[in-house]
């Protein structure tokens, strides 16, 4: 082949000339599609490392620690009171035992919500998370052709466990909407911790601007009225981008 080359060269020295002007002609032509295909390259590379990211994040999710927070931050309190309570009682049975037992029905009612609050958290432990929730959410956006970018998705899955449930229900409903009704071609997430201990997210699409209320639809609807009965907030709106619904969520320290 080189040696054709060669011979070509001799034959007609015009031939290097021609060729290199066919190159300056043709390059600047192919040069964005080779710079498109590196760039879906990358992307493909990028989307496939946040996808093992978050199912790294699910699989090592420690249980322990997320019981070990959940029980300090809603039975720590109960059961330092309960403590004091009974320390008192003990003292006043001899020295006032007509108020022995006021004391002791405060502590029967508190460990009655104690006991309320232990079958909350189970009942949350077999709820998705939001890294679990984003999983498989991801894959159908993926499936779906829509493109997700997220902020702050890393640092959401160490939320608190009644915070994260909620978020990964309005995740999942939110998103569902998107693949069905608004015709995207990407969303956009964002997990914000703020001043106040609340806990809100963003899914912004750049959809038809559909506010998902559909007539016999009683998801969103449903939705809105469990946050905004547990203290949160709940909007969809239409913008210049597509809909933006948010969410916040306060940190209660238990689900109610």
């Amino acid at each position: 082949m080189a040696l054709g080359v060669l011979i070509t060269f001799i034959r007609y020295p015009n031939a290097f000339s021609h060729a290199t002007l066919y190159l300056n002609l043709i390059f600047p032509l192919v040069s964005p599609v080779f710079s498109y295909s590196i760039y879906r390259a990358g992307k493909r590379n990028t989307d496939l490392l946040q996808a093992n990211q978050r199912l790294e994040s699910v699989i090592k999710q420690d249980e322990r620690q997320r019981i070990a927070r959940d029980l300090h931050d809603t039975l720590g309190q109960s059961f330092s009171m309960i403590t004091i309570k009974s320390e008192l009682a003990k003292k006043l049975l001899e020295k006032q035992p007509d108020k022995v037992d006021a004391e002791l029905e405060d502590i029967t009612t508190t460990s009655r919500e104690n006991l309320q609050l232990v079958r909350n958290i189970v009942n949350n432990l077999r709820q998705e998370t939001i890294g679990e929730t984003m999983l498989k959410q991801a894959q159908n956006l993926q499936n779906a052709n829509i493109h997700l970018e997220t902020t702050g998705e890393e640092a959401a899955t160490a939320w608190p466990t009644n915070v994260q449930v909620p978020i990964g229900q309005i995740l999942q409903e939110a998103i569902t909407n998107v693949i069905r009704h608004s015709h995207a071609t990407s969303v956009t997430i964002t997990f914000l911790e703020l001043a106040d201990s609340s806990y809100r997210v963003d899914i912004q699409d750049n959809g038809t601007g559909n506010h998902y209320q559909r007539q016999g639809s009683h998801g969103v609807s449903g939705m809105a009225e469990r946050i905004k009965a547990d203290g949160g907030t709940f909007s969809i709106q239409s913008n210049s981008i597509g809909t933006l619904v948010s969410a916040t969520i306060p940190n209660k320290g238990a689900v109610q």
